[in-house]
């Protein structure tokens, strides 16, 4: 969320790393965001972050999210 209030108004973000995709979740939250690219290096986070849906929003399943996987 500091990355978003030292640039009001950003269309587009980046989040390094998943998680729990509580970030990403919070950052879908922000008025504008049309794009928003998560890189993550495991793909084994990606299935756990499901189980924190009732806390990120559902990070992964909105549109505006593209999930790369890569090292």
């Amino acid at each position: 969320d500091i990355g978003m209030l030292l640039r009001p108004g950003a269309h587009d973000a980046l989040v390094i790393g998943l998680a729990s995709g509580v970030t990403v979740g919070s950052v879908e939250q922000w008025p504008g965001i049309e794009h928003l690219v998560v890189a993550e290096i495991s793909p084994s986070v990606t299935h756990a972050e499901r189980w924190f849906a009732p806390y990120n929003h559902d990070a992964l399943h909105d549109p505006r999210v593209n999930l790369v996987l890569d090292d």
